[in-house]
């Protein structure tokens, strides 16, 4: 019986966001890879930085042509805070 051969492991998309934030290529971050970074879903951010949002997202995001873009180091801040 031949032996089976391990495929290298692909990064997902959480690995490469990951990568680029450790490597310092990124600072901002969409909400997308914001959700990635904490671990929440992308909805639940999208929801809390809602002008009318009664449960506010405690970092707060700079708008940069109008989408909602997070500082690493904001974000980071925070999770040393909790």
């Amino acid at each position: 019986m031949p032996k089976e051969i391990e495929k290298p492991r692909t990064k997902t998309t959480a690995d490469q966001v990951r990568d680029d934030i450790r490597s310092d290529r990124k600072r901002l971050l969409n909400v997308e890879e914001t959700a990635l970074y904490l671990g929440l879903a992308p909805r639940t951010i999208y929801n809390r930085i809602a002008p009318k949002s009664t449960n506010r997202f405690p970092v707060r995001c700079k708008r940069i042509g109008g989408k909602p873009l997070f500082d690493v180091r904001d974000l980071d801040a925070y999770i040393d805070s909790l």
